[in-house]
């Protein structure tokens, strides 16, 4: 049996690191998380399967969405800086961990 992450576990994880906020500032089914007012996370739990944005390395995103079906290109934001996983269970729940805290050392060292 796969272990999926459901939206509590991944809001759960992302708000366990200092500094982060969680706010939902487009509708009550996207959670947005920032990091010193800068978003390095999107959860859309309405859709099945769950969806999560997350800033990433322009290199590294391309390797993923050539390797991963779950892996595709962000939707309304910027596809060489974003990526959006399907929580289908393609990836683990460790692999989803090191691309969330991968995104949040792009917020911390990002000057936009």
């Amino acid at each position: 049996m796969i272990d999926l992450f459901t939206f509590k576990e991944l809001d759960d994880f992302i708000l366990s690191f200092d500094g982060v906020r969680s706010d939902k500032p487009y509708d009550e089914n996207t959670t947005v998380y920032y990091l010193d007012g800068l978003m390095f996370a999107l959860i859309d739990f309405s859709k099945k399967p769950i969806q999560i944005s997350l800033r990433c390395d322009w290199q590294l995103g391309n390797i993923l969405k050539d390797k991963y079906e779950e892996v595709i290109p962000a939707v309304k934001l910027n596809p060489k800086q974003w990526i959006t996983i399907l929580i289908t269970g393609q990836l683990s729940k460790t692999e989803i961990q090191d691309l969330i805290r991968h995104s949040l050392e792009l917020a911390k060292n990002s000057t936009d």
